[in-house]
């Protein structure tokens, strides 16, 4: 994609002078021209932080993830001082009276004298150490790590620099060049001079992840402001064209990302936080907006929009998208994509307070991506502008890549069911073993469900990710078990002989499974169609199998309410859309289990506490035959 720039860095670069991707106190048109919702919520918070006893954040509670998997108690320790500092910053700006100089100056020196910016969970990458670390390593360049928490502190103060050196000079020039120091230190110089870092991938192995371009884009707006030396700008650049350039290898030509609504909502913001620093900082010589892959991965966002803030459920994502859609209204002014706008204007908070309290960690915290937060802010006042619309709620979707299919009853409607499933493989970024597996929403509200992410600890990503985590296994989402075995994590575990229609109101999708499962499953063949007519309004499940021999058969169905099966039909009530009635060839009887998961975080705030696994039997062991589901909305 960037291939035509490689090479050219140095001389696509204008002059430092030239570009600022954030502005100063003294540009007082930008501050005063906030809304004055805005202006009222950082003035709050930021006199909430007066005389401010900046927490100390104990080394133990560094220590909890290398003790017991704990990566909350130090990250909210972490995030409350970030959001301190940032919300006295700009609410410095925004009065520009002195009146939080001083509690700015000591959170800035606080923040500059942690022992590293790299979340706890990321150390055992600084340098490599599989078995964990308790501690960052020492201050040697060799053990300085940049990962995409480290990015967005080093991007959150080179902001505040640029905000407030003007009056942090006044006070003493050694702020400043304290923070030049650092920034350099932690951000940009590791950035130039590693390429082991494992989030960069290889030219031989190019498979990276949402990491790479949000700290590629961090990397490149603290380089913006704080680097002179015309040679590091040069490189930083060069580094960025090719590892952004490695990123767009993992999108699909038709746009899609596998690691679902929740990840690419933070990856395509860092893609065209890029995009945008890039057109900065060459003074718009390089230019991709056009870029056909790039349009399509801006629009992928609004094919999996169910409702609301509710989007389709893939790998490691969660009941609610709590990303704030401003950056997509962003970035579908470059793409000229009124679909996204729509949406994302559709999707806007209420109020000022209301977007930042709906974000992913503390109200005014810089992490789940700072340059994204940081530029939102200044185009908040035209986001809120825009008249009122509502969603385009795509009536069909197919992205081949990924083997993802959406229907809904009507297209532009929330009304009626919507259907998702999905083919693919298991070894997808923020992988599930979820191969053939499928939602259903009744009115927009969940009924048939994907658990979700849940809350990350120690083994969210280590080897015993399946072992300990039921929500990424087969066995806990809507899929098929023989003998008990469950699917298996793996590139070769993948859906195999994929067929996708879409005609005359009824669209299907089916696929082989049984090519997902651990070696010692039964399985000689399981063939599942998923057929989604308008007409009937029905979704049929039909499952074709035979056996190796003789095996006990399963079919899993997670939901979000306790349904009730009576008479051969399964009632499966919604939280504010119609209950969905669900029949079943006969000879399968169904188990309800009630799932208490009010101990994860996660899971409590997206299911309240609760969800239910129903585990349809069949009666006799079977060594072939067909399994038939049909869902449709009771009347």
């Amino acid at each position: 994609m960037f291939e035509q720039y490689y090479g050219k860095a140095r001389e696509l670069l204008i002059p430092k002078e030239e570009y600022k991707p954030f502005p100063s106190i003294d540009d007082r048109d930008v501050w005063e021209n906030l809304h004055p919702e805005q202006k009222a919520y950082y003035l709050e918070m930021a006199e909430s932080y007066l005389n401010y006893d900046w927490p100390t954040i104990p080394a133990t509670r560094y220590m909890d993830y290398y003790r017991n998997g704990n990566r909350s108690r130090y990250t909210n320790m972490e995030s409350q001082r970030r959001a301190a500092l940032l919300s006295l910053a700009i609410a410095e700006c925004i009065e520009d009276k002195g009146r939080f100089i001083d509690d700015i100056i000591n959170g800035i020196w606080v923040t500059l004298d942690e022992a590293s910016w790299v979340g706890p969970a990321h150390n055992r990458f600084n340098p490599p150490a599989p078995e964990g670390r308790a501690l960052p390593p020492t201050t040697a360049q060799e053990d300085i790590y940049v990962d995409h928490f480290a990015g967005d502190t080093g991007c959150m103060m080179a902001a505040i620099y640029s905000f407030l050196k003007p009056r942090l000079d006044a006070e003493t020039t050694q702020i400043c060049r304290r923070m030049e120091y650092e920034l350099d230190r932690r951000i940009v110089r590791p950035y130039v001079e590693h390429d082991d870092f494992h989030w960069m991938g290889t030219e031989e192995n190019p498979v990276v992840n949402n990491w790479c371009p949000w700290v590629v884009s961090n990397c490149l707006a603290v380089t913006a402001v704080i680097t002179r030396s015309e040679s590091v700008r040069a490189a930083v650049l060069e580094k960025s064209l090719k590892l952004d350039d490695r990123y767009m290898l993992n999108v699909g030509e038709d746009g899609s990302c596998d690691e679902g609504a929740r990840y690419w909502g933070i990856a395509c913001n860092a893609v065209f936080s890029g995009l945008d620093l890039m057109y900065g900082l060459t003074g718009g010589k390089i230019n991709l907006y056009e870029n056909e892959k790039v349009r399509k991965y801006a629009h992928f966002g609004t094919s999996l929009h169910i409702d609301k803030n509710q989007f389709t459920m893939f790998a490691d994502n969660d009941r609610y998208l709590r990303l704030a859609m401003q950056g997509a209204w962003e970035i579908s002014r470059k793409v000229n994509d009124q679909d996204l706008a729509n949406m994302a204007v559709y999707m806007r908070p209420e109020s000022y307070k209301a977007q930042m309290e709906g974000k992913q960690l503390l109200p005014g915290c810089i992490h789940m991506h700072a340059y994204i937060s940081l530029k939102e802010m200044f185009n908040y006042s035209e986001y809120m502008a825009q008249p009122a619309v509502d969603a385009a709620r795509p009536q069909d979707t197919w992205h081949p890549v990924i083997q993802t299919a959406t229907a809904r009853q009507k297209g532009g409607s929330v009304e009626g069911l919507f259907f998702a499933a999905k083919g693919g493989y298991n070894a997808e970024s923020h992988n599930h073993n979820d191969i053939g597996t499928f939602i259903l929403y009744s009115d927009g509200k969940p009924c048939i469900i994907d658990m979700g992410a849940g809350d990350y600890h120690a083994d969210s990503f280590s080897e015993r990710r399946y072992e300990v985590n039921k929500q990424v296994n087969s066995g806990w989402h809507n899929l098929p078990m023989a003998d008990g075995v469950q699917q298996k994590d793996g590139h070769k575990y993948a859906a195999k002989d994929v067929e996708y229609s879409c005609e005359n109101g009824v669209t299907k999708l089916a696929m082989n499974i049984e090519t997902a499962y651990d070696e010692a499953t039964p399985m000689d063949s399981w063939r599942r169609a998923y057929t989604f007519d308008r007409a009937a309004e029905t979704l049929t499940v039909t499952d074709t199998y035979a056996m190796k021999r003789p095996a006990a058969l399963e079919t899993v169905l997670m939901t979000a309410e306790e349904p009730v099966w009576e008479n051969g039909v399964l009632r499966i009530p919604t939280a504010g859309g119609r209950a969905v009635l669900m029949t079943c060839t006969e000879g399968w009887t169904p188990t309800v289990e009630y799932m208490d998961v009010s101990g994860d975080f996660m899971f409590a705030r997206d299911w309240d506490g609760k969800m239910f696994r129903v585990v349809f039997a069949c009666a006799e062991k079977q060594t072939n035959g067909t399994m038939t589901m049909t869902f449709c909305q009771e009347k």
